[in-house]
């Protein structure tokens, strides 16, 4: 019952992600709001005709022709607004997509605050439509809805003033810092769901949990193959363990989530082969999900992989923004610190009689160091702030790390950032410093020995950070 549930939450919270992408979800949900809430005003004042003045004496108390007007000068001014709010969002969709990539349009997307002010506005010109459409004139059939159109200048009211908040969470939203931190939070959370508690087979006390495993011995394994090119957004393991086991097979991931996969190549490899069927085969292909674009939930690399190309980008010559760099690396450090306090299950996956169903290929710490460290490294050779804050946040994370295989993983970096700044780095000061830090870094890992061995020394080009 527990791995269904899982299962379940894992499908919900993939539909969930599909539609907080979607630009129709919250706005189409506001619109019928208004709709209902138009019907249900319209029908009490229907009930109620001018009883309802008396009750409530700050209503609207004009005739059918003021009141046509008051609906039509809020349904004009609503469309009107909702024109600028377009505009304001498509203007920074592109200053976001040109300084920070165009992977960073996903969080403007599935912005609530962009997407409801959007909502909003069209909400209120549906609402005044309806209201507009039971107002009548006629000598003999004479009908002023007085509760709905005051609702609707209270919509009026209420609109504009988010619409104030609106242009305070934009300038907001596209600076750099508040971009670099949501994408932070955003793949942290992902860690804190895919790793809430250990599952699976305990994870070893020298590696970070990932244990790689082979198929067991099979004489004969069938390779599934996808249907689809694209990149896979979620895989329902509950699922495919319960597949596995009513088919008494193994099955092995051939890609993580994120990885894009070509139609035709393999996806899942299965065993043995002789219990292999359509029936079976198309059950395990339908717990994979592929879609055009890389998706958060279960993809904390994604995260990762955003703050890495807003750093790259403000490494690169035509931008030469090494602040914007740093405050990646900084939130790089805080996820791998974020990861290293996690306990990240093997990849062996196991069923509730405790047999080997699944072989996993999933997140881990080694995976999201190399991702996290290698392009920035690569392009901040010459760039000391750069290279300096990568030393720190080597210490800040090896001060958190629990385990040998998590240190290897940083000192070999740290080597890797060693050589290159005997590279780039062409100042005797600065060189001076570099050591300095080098050795800090190097003993919260508990690596002194690497310090040593990778100083550089005073000029560039001699005997130093060799090995």
């Amino acid at each position: 019952m527990l791995s269904v549930l899982r299962g379940s939450r894992e499908r919900l919270r993939h539909l969930w992600e599909q539609m907080r992408a979607s630009a129709l979800f919250v706005p189409g949900l506001l619109i019928l709001g208004a709709a209902i809430m138009a019907f249900v005003l319209l029908a009490i004042d229907r009930d109620a005709e001018r009883e309802v003045i008396d009750f409530i004496p700050w209503l609207f108390t004009g005739g059918p022709d003021g009141a046509q007007q008051v609906l039509s000068t809020i349904a004009g001014s609503m469309v009107t607004l909702a024109g600028v709010t377009f505009s304001i969002i498509t203007v920074a969709l592109s200053l976001a997509s040109q300084q920070f990539g165009p992977r960073l349009l996903r969080n403007f997307a599935t912005d609530v605050i962009n997407q409801a002010m959007l909502g909003a506005f069209i909400a209120s010109f549906v609402y005044c439509l309806l209201v507009l459409r039971e107002v009548r004139a006629l000598d003999d059939d004479t009908f002023v809805p007085y509760l709905s159109v005051t609702a609707g200048v209270l919509i009026a009211l209420a609109t504009l003033v988010l619409f104030v908040y609106f242009i305070h969470h934009v300038i907001d939203s596209i600076q750099g810092s508040s971009i670099i931190a949501r994408s932070a939070h955003e793949a942290m959370a992902t860690i804190d769901s895919l790793f809430p508690e250990p599952a699976g087979v305990p994870a070893d006390s020298e590696g970070d949990g990932q244990r790689q495993a082979e198929l067991p011995e099979i004489a004969e394994a069938a390779v599934l193959r996808a249907h689809r090119s694209g990149y896979i957004q979620a895989i329902n393991s509950e699922k495919l363990i319960r597949t596995a086991r009513s088919a008494d097979v193994i099955f092995r991931m051939e890609l993580p989530v994120g990885a894009f996969v070509a139609e035709g190549t393999p996806l899942l490899t299965v065993g043995p082969e002789t219990r292999v069927d359509d029936d079976l085969s198309d059950a395990a292909l339908d717990t994979v999900s592929i879609g055009r674009h890389r998706s958060m939930p279960l993809d904390p690399e994604f995260g990762v992989r955003q703050l890495v190309d807003i750093a790259v980008r403000a490494l690169s010559p035509g931008v030469n923004d090494p602040t914007t760099a740093v405050y990646c690396i900084d939130y790089l450090a805080a996820i791998l610190v974020h990861l290293a306090h996690r306990t990240i299950p093997t990849n062996l996956r196991l069923d509730d009689d405790g047999d080997l169903r699944l072989i996993a290929a999933g997140t881990t710490f080694e995976g999201m160091a190399d991702l996290a460290f290698n392009q920035i490294r690569q392009y901040s050779k010459t760039d000391v702030a750069t290279t300096f804050r990568m030393l720190e946040m080597i210490g800040t994370v090896g001060r958190e790390t629990r385990t040998d295989h998590q240190r290897h993983v940083l000192d070999r970096h740290l080597r890797k950032i060693a050589r290159g700044a005997d590279e780039g780095i062409t100042d005797p000061a600065d060189r001076l410093e570099f050591n300095e830090r080098l050795i800090e870094a190097a003993g919260k890992i508990g690596r002194p020995e690497t310090a040593e061995r990778y100083r550089l020394s005073s000029r560039t080009g001699a005997k130093g950070a060799t090995g």
